[in-house]
């Protein structure tokens, strides 16, 4: 009788955004403009791309291999003009994809496809 169930959660969040719009009319910033040029549409476009590659990869391919390939692209795109060195993406790439399958997989129990040409 005491268990509020998952019902809560969306209306603690609901209830925090209304407290941060009225923060946002209560203070009465100036709104900025919202829109992206040419070369942030592009990136953009890039970005969904790769994730939609990411999402349809992971059934032919497996979480392993699309996992690494996503990451590694997202991390050099972002990454671009920062400098970063190749082999700082490739351990970054690695470490974060083992150890987000050894979570899901041995922690969550939960299977990670493995693809159909594996």
């Amino acid at each position: 009788a005491g268990d509020v169930g998952p019902k809560v959660f969306p209306y603690i969040s609901a209830g925090i955004l209304i407290l941060c719009g009225i923060g946002l009319c209560v203070t009465g910033k100036e709104a900025s403009p919202a829109y992206y040029n040419k070369a942030q549409f592009q990136r953009l476009a890039l970005i969904f791309g790769i994730v939609l590659l990411y999402v349809v990869g992971m059934n032919f391919i497996g979480y392993v291999v699309s996992s690494f390939a996503a990451l590694f692209i997202l991390c050099t795109l972002f990454s671009k003009g920062k400098g970063i060195q190749l082999w700082k993406r490739l351990v970054f790439t690695v470490l974060l994809t083992g150890i987000l399958w050894f979570v899901f997989t041995n922690l969550f129990h939960i299977p990670l496809p493995k693809g159909i040409l594996f």
